[in-house]
């Protein structure tokens, strides 16, 4: 494989993992997204409904973050680094799912398109401190019931996700610039 994946490369989400397929040859490249904050099972279903293609979107983005992952071996990456580039690897899974629900092409269940659109939200206004389930439903056009109703499908809440979001960076950013004693 070069410097890109190559046409007809593919990457799986399954569980807490993703695969990188390049071809029948290799194996394929896995990534572990255990040590930070899972999907929902909405952006998880959404991302899993076929393997993600490498050749356009925001799957080109995302094979190439991984090829390079691949070819670093991190024996001098710290686990905060570690967990950061985990995170940034979830936004862009996240980024896919949200890919695939403007996509009219992907049959996305309505109250998945719910969560997928508000996560997206949540995840570019972590640090908004009037980030509210009311604020999220006005963004992404929905009642806040009908948010409420989505997340309650997908296992966890609204205020869950913002907070397990908010806290996650937090952690990054307290291990980044601790606290002088």
């Amino acid at each position: 494989m070069t410097e890109s994946a190559s046409v007809g490369a593919t990457i799986e989400v399954a569980g807490t993992g993703l695969l990188l397929r390049s071809d029948a040859k290799s194996p394929p490249l896995r990534f572990d997204l255990s040590d930070v904050v899972p999907l929902t099972a909405a952006e998880q279903g959404v991302a899993e409904l076929v393997p993600i293609r490498t050749d356009v979107g925001v799957g080109a983005v995302l094979a190439s973050v991984l090829l390079q992952l691949s070819r670093y071996d991190g024996a001098d990456c710290s686990p905060s680094d570690r967990r950061r580039v985990a995170l940034v690897v979830r936004g862009l899974v996240s980024a896919v799912a949200a890919e695939r629900v403007e996509d009219e092409s992907f049959a996305v269940a309505p109250r998945q398109q719910v969560v997928v659109r508000a996560m997206q939200v949540i995840q570019s206004r972590r640090n908004d401190p009037r980030l509210t389930s009311q604020s999220i439903a006005g963004r992404i056009g929905v009642s806040v019931r009908t948010l409420h109703a989505a997340f309650s499908e997908s296992s966890t809440t609204v205020a869950r996700s913002v907070r397990a979001l908010r806290s996650e960076y937090e952690v990054l950013a307290a291990a980044e610039y601790p606290l002088a004693m």
